[in-house]
């Protein structure tokens, strides 16, 4: 089953056994709890001002071409509490066989210490985050490889170097020796924004709008380039409650559309490759927002994967 921690759509999966999930989960966040008591004098994150509205709510549905029909495969509810996501539930059609999914999220001293995701009540995915000075410095993740008992395991550390993040990820079979597969660096701007990605030979840099929404990824065989309407993205600001947007700049190492939905102030609404192999465009056909401007209603086709995401925001 392949790892994907940070985008909603296909987000959810994290790891343990239903049975000793409880106790095991306790025992670690004491630790935790006690260690950032002990060895933390707590550094704010610097960030843009987070709306004070109040999502309740964010039903996310995706619908995948049959032949010329779209037909539903994914289905989430996700409960939102000082608009932090804090449970999930719904049906997922992997590998076209209906499952049943849900999720918890858990925080400690204000920040998400547990992400984990159950397949039919078996956890299929778990993540730990560890924090120094209030700033990620660990995310352990625990994924199911062959269901309903086989797991493989991931590490990644992060070191702040002047301006950069230095990370390196892990693996391991077995949660005990685990191998070096990847080191990176990451630059951050004053706003927390992603400006620079390299790993190995693959540069990747990212260009913002005074609003601070990603107008251009580039490396050196590719650019994508982005425009936004004037809706205020309510996702951004689920994820940016949920994670903080540092933590998201970090992460967010997963597809080019996860990253323009989950961390812009605006809403996107068209993504085109604008050189390089392949095609891609992307339009935003439906867009809904209420009195205030923030995003209630959003469905768009990704022609890359033959499919229509809908999402719908529900505040208090």
């Amino acid at each position: 089953m392949k790892k994907i921690i940070f985008y909603l759509t296909i987000l959810f999966f994290t790891s343990c056994s239903s049975d000793n999930t409880s106790n095991d989960t306790n025992e670690e966040i004491e630790i935790e709890a006690n260690n950032e008591e002990e060895n933390q004098e707590e550094q704010e994150e610097p960030t843009d001002d987070i709306p004070t509205v109040a999502i309740g709510k964010w039903i996310d549905k995706t619908y995948r071409l049959d032949n010329t029909d779209l037909v539903l495969s994914d289905s989430l509810e996700i409960i939102l509490e000082d608009n932090r996501m804090q449970s999930f539930s719904g049906l997922s059609s992997m590998n076209l066989n209906p499952r049943e999914v849900r999720g918890e999220i858990e925080y400690v001293n204000d920040k998400i210490y547990r992400f984990e995701l159950f397949i039919d009540n078996i956890s299929a995915e778990r993540s730990l985050y560890s924090y120094v000075n209030g700033l990620l410095s660990e995310v352990k993740s625990r994924d199911l490889e062959s269901f309903p008992s086989e797991y493989s395991y991931t590490k990644m550390e992060f070191e702040n170097d002047q301006d950069a993040v230095l990370v390196k990820i892990f693996s391991s079979d077995d949660d005990e020796t685990y191998e070096l597969t990847e080191s990176s660096k990451i630059v951050l701007n004053q706003h927390n924004n992603r400006v620079l990605y390299e790993s190995g030979e693959n540069v990747m840099t990212y260009d913002y709008d005074d609003n601070q929404n990603i107008v251009k990824i580039s490396n050196d065989i590719s650019s994508h380039e982005y425009t936004y309407s004037d809706i205020i993205n309510t996702e951004a600001i689920i994820y940016e409650a949920t994670f903080g947007k540092r933590t998201n700049m970090l992460l967010g190492n997963g597809s080019l559309l996860g990253f323009v939905k989950t961390l812009n102030k605006n809403v996107f609404r068209t993504g085109t490759k604008i050189s390089g192999p392949n095609n891609f465009n992307l339009t935003v056909n439906i867009e809904e927002a209420n009195e205030g401007g923030y995003l209630t209603k959003l469905s768009y086709y990704n022609s890359d994967a033959n499919s229509e995401n809908q999402s719908e925001f529900m505040f208090n």
